[in-house]
């Protein structure tokens, strides 16, 4: 099989009189082609090398494995996204052409698949079992509907395959093997490289590298052995690249720096026509990424920030990465753009212009010296020029996950570096490599401890916050684990804070006005509604929440005009169910009960549709299909409280006490503060004559803040 390898071998050089003879001591700095060498280590050895790499990779990123869901992104992407648990044709074609194929500002259906295989794989007994154990979840915890541990894993694993492909392409490519042991053993324990692989929503990072490493390597072995078929596979793994995220397009021209490293005629006619498949597929998806991106508002409008302040962010963007690949210093999920343009003082993004010209410098420089550390800063400025936001894309001005890829690049020129230091210096050969053992072991406490920070939504939005307080997503994020966590007050002023750095942050009203209505702050919650319709006049939730508020306070006539405006922008099942209940509660059963059968026709597992059906047919004298409907309701949540509570006031009517009691009972059990289900059992307690437990449950309602006169409870305590 006939390979090409470079060496740094002095070249024989025809030389005139008068000509410069340093010419052949620049030459000698220059890599050719040659044939290829034997591996200086067997095969077992470089996997044995190979093995320690990916177990040290392991440890580092073990904790992640118990780590939960964050809400930077992970609800949408696996907590209520449908199309994880549907496996029909028809799903699959609204991934891949339908309504679903633009997700959250993105085209990448086969990430979103690779999504639903674990969501499947996580749904065994066996895998929550030990998930469970693994966390040491105690025995008496309910089992989780989704739980993350399958989706850590398959990251991770994705990350060791990444890990090994990373030295088969620089072994493949440079048919050295110090150079290649030593990137992939930086690729694997890079810190900055934390997000992309403990982020479940980043999923599409490391399957779309996976590919796009893969489809490299098939490219090499295509010019070394001149074989189509690997022509071919090559094309085909980088279109499965390009459909787990767009930013693969980017291997087409990575491909233009391989053929010049290798000494190919890039204005050949061959070697033109081999890269047509490539650039198109490149266009073609780069236009799908853009389309995407718009649809999910990603994308800024190119006025809002000059060119010469895009020029700064970039600049700081790329002297940043290097930065935080060499020392993962101020490591954060959130770097944000500058608060306002009319705030900035550009002489504070001017200081990494200086760094930001002495990189192309030095890639000139190697130009005339090396071709490896050329091609390591060609590979790198290629992966990741589309993302120094020279087109502003998202709400930051540089992420970790961005430089997953490009790294390879950087980690080339670090090892080539290192090698040729030992090359040229013998006698620090074994300093350099304890050196190298020291840095190897610093990341990998770097990575185990960077791993931990995003154990939770809170820890990562705290760290975040911590190393920058401008990080206005966030706050708002901080604030809704907070919510999520009952700590309503904390949430309302995380929700200001963020409101304050952008206040037009529609969301951030949203949020607060949700935090604002659940401590019964209706008013408060209802401006805050105000605003975030103001700011997005098609923002249906926000219509919906502010129609509770308003019926809560008595106005089921605005409340109602709210859920038909609500409805009018989307058709959502809790929505009708709200619509229904405030029908209901005007007196219109009829439509009430139209309401929540549209609601259960269109989530026929909504527990809290059944039970408000059920409330509606009670009203209508329709018991019987009352009691039904609870129970339904009761089958799809047992812990559902107000569904046995209500079942238990049908059940009275229909002269059912022991029904009743039961039912409150159980209501009780699951919230022991529900006043009225205290009440309600009292008076069935007083029916059956048993007065001790009525008395009881009287005075527990009482306590528990239910206004009862005096009177009423003398006649509950004989």
């Amino acid at each position: 099989m006939a390979k090409k390898n470079y060496n740094t071998k002095e070249q024989p050089t025809k030389q005139t009189k008068g000509q410069n003879k340093n010419i052949t001591k620049q030459v000698e700095k220059i890599p050719v082609v040659t044939k290829p060498q034997k591996p200086s280590l067997s095969l077992i050895t470089t996997w044995m090398m190979l093995l320690v790499i990916v177990i040290m990779t392991f440890i580092a990123y073990s904790p992640s494995m118990k780590n939960e869901l964050t809400n930077w992104d992970d609800k949408a992407y696996v907590e209520e996204n449908t199309m994880l648990s549907e496996w029909h044709v028809e799903d699959f074609k609204s991934m891949f052409f339908g309504s679903h194929k633009y997700f959250m500002g993105n085209y990448h259906p086969l990430s979103i698949f690779s999504l639903s295989v674990d969501y499947h794989l996580g749904d065994n007994k066996t895998v929550k079992q030990f998930a469970a154990k693994l966390r040491g979840d105690k025995p008496t915890e309910k089992p989780r509907a989704i739980d993350p541990f399958i989706f850590h894993l398959m990251n991770v694993l994705f990350h060791l395959l990444n890990t090994i492909l990373v030295f088969w392409f620089i072994y493949y490519l440079l048919k050295k093997f110090d150079i290649a042991i030593i990137g992939a053993l930086l690729f694997g324990l890079s810190t900055i490289h934390v997000e992309s692989v403990t982020w479940v929503s980043e999923r599409k990072d490391v399957l779309h590298t996976f590919f796009f490493l893969i489809s490299l390597i098939m490219y090499l072995k295509y010019i070394d052995t001149s074989k189509w078929k690997f022509y071919i596979l090559s094309i085909i793994i980088f279109f499965l690249s390009i459909i787990s995220k767009g930013q693969a397009v980017s291997l087409s021209v990575t491909l233009v720096a391989i053929d010049w490293l290798y000494g190919r005629k890039l204005l050949s006619r061959k070697v033109i026509l081999e890269k047509v498949p490539f650039f198109v597929l490149s266009i073609v998806f780069g236009i799908i990424a853009i389309l995407a991106q718009k649809a999910g508002a990603a994308i800024h409008e190119i006025t809002e920030y000059p060119l010469y302040m895009r020029i700064l962010f970039a600049s700081y963007g790329i002297t940043q990465y290097v930065g935080k690949l060499t020392i993962p210093y101020n490591l954060a999920a959130i770097y944000p753009y500058p608060r306002a343009i009319q705030d900035i003082y550009p002489y504070q993004y001017l200081y990494y212009i200086l760094p930001a010209i002495i990189f192309p410098l030095l890639a000139y420089w190697a130009y005339k010296k090396n071709k490896i550390v050329t091609f390591g800063f060609a590979f790198f400025i290629i992966n990741i020029f589309l993302v120094l936001q020279l087109l502003p894309v998202g709400s930051a001005i540089m992420a970790d996950r961005y430089s997953y890829i490009p790294s390879v690049g950087y980690f080339i020129i670090f090892a080539y570096g290192f090698k040729y230091l030992i090359d040229k210096k013998p006698n620090f050969k074994i300093p350099a490599y304890i050196l190298l053992g020291v840095y190897a072991i610093y990341l990998s406490v770097a990575t185990f401890n960077q791993t931990q920070i995003w154990k939770d939504s809170t820890t990562l939005w705290t760290h975040t916050l911590e190393i920058n307080e401008d990080a206005l997503v966030g706050w708002n994020n901080l604030g809704s684990a907070h919510d999520k966590d009952n700590l309503k007050e904390r949430a309302i002023y995380d929700f200001t804070r963020a409101i304050a750095l952008k206040p037009d942050y529609t969301h951030a009203y949203y949020n607060r006005g949700t935090s604002r209505k659940d401590l019964n702050l209706y008013k408060d919650a209802i401006m805050d509604f105000n605003k975030a319709i103001e700011i997005d006049p098609s923002f249906a939730e926000a219509y919906h929440n502010r129609g509770i508020c308003k019926e809560t306070l008595g106005d089921l006539k605005g409340a109602l005009a709210d859920y038909n405006k609500g409805l009018s922008l989307t058709q959502i099942p809790n929505m009708y169910s709200s619509r229904g209940v405030c029908k209901g509660k005007m007196g219109n059963l009829k439509d009430a009960i139209d309401d929540f059968n549209t609601a259960i026709r269109l989530k026929p597992d909504n527990p809290e549709a059944y039970s408000n059906r059920g409330l509606a047919n009670d009203h209508a004298g329709n018991l019987q299909q009352a009691i039904a409907d609870y129970t339904t309701s009761i089958n799809l949540n047992p812990r559902f409280a107000t569904a046995w509570a209500n079942r238990g006031i049908t059940k009275h009517r229909l002269k059912d006490n022991n029904g009743a009691v039961s039912d409150y009972t159980t209501a009780i059990m699951l919230d022991p503060k529900f006043v009225d289900s205290y009440y309600n059992r009292a008076y069935v307690y007083w029916e059956m004559k048993n007065y001790a437990a009525a008395c009881t449950d009287i005075q527990m309602a009482r306590k528990l803040g239910m206004q009862i006169s005096d009177a009423e409870v003398a006649k509950f305590c004989k």
